[in-house]
């Protein structure tokens, strides 16, 4: 083989060198469209968990608080019921002409204790006193209804030191373990 043998092929192998060229960069391109695509696909998945792992964290500690609240309201002794709001009555001058309790409400999650009370105050300001304690109590009283009246007909013969009664309903809730 001459040279002259060899310059005739030289277009050719030009040519197949620049062909393989060509062919190596597509699919060099090829696979990295895919690694790009799965690279994406990954960082995506890697988000999904993240917002999965933040939101098993937030249910895990409102879990916490649950239980807590569940412990704190679930050893309420209802027996002390009275006596609490009693003591909240007589903080206010209010008398409690009659105090009874009605049927528990069983809901899902937790069970509601009803009370009615009658009660007399001599002026709004003891009544509305006596309901702002009942609703800022820690042991979490909920005036469910109330009822006003004038006593001014009830005594007539007697002195006027109670001049405003009054029938309330008034829950507490304990939550079922």
């Amino acid at each position: 083989m001459e040279l002259t043998d060899i310059s005739k092929y030289k277009d050719k192998v030009l040519n197949i060198n620049i062909a393989i060229i060509i062919l190596a960069m597509i699919i060099t391109y090829n696979i990295y469209k895919r690694q790009t695509a799965i690279l994406k696909s990954l960082k995506q998945q890697i988000d999904i968990e993240t917002k999965k792992n933040d939101a098993l964290s937030n249910i895990d500690q409102l879990e916490k608080r649950i239980n807590a609240y569940k412990n704190y309201l679930g050893k309420k002794d209802l027996s002390l019921i009275i006596a609490r709001i009693d003591g909240l009555a007589k903080d206010s001058n209010i008398k409690i002409f009659s105090f009874t309790p009605q049927p528990a409400r069983d809901y899902p999650v937790y069970i509601k204790y009803p009370f009615s009370l009658t009660i007399a105050a001599k002026d709004y300001r003891c009544l509305s006193e006596f309901i702002s304690k009942i609703e800022d109590s820690p042991d979490i009283y909920m005036v469910d209804s109330i009822s006003i009246k004038s006593l001014y007909l009830e005594q007539k013969e007697e002195a006027l030191t109670n001049k405003i009664g009054a029938d309330l309903v008034i829950s507490t809730i304990v939550f079922k373990g």
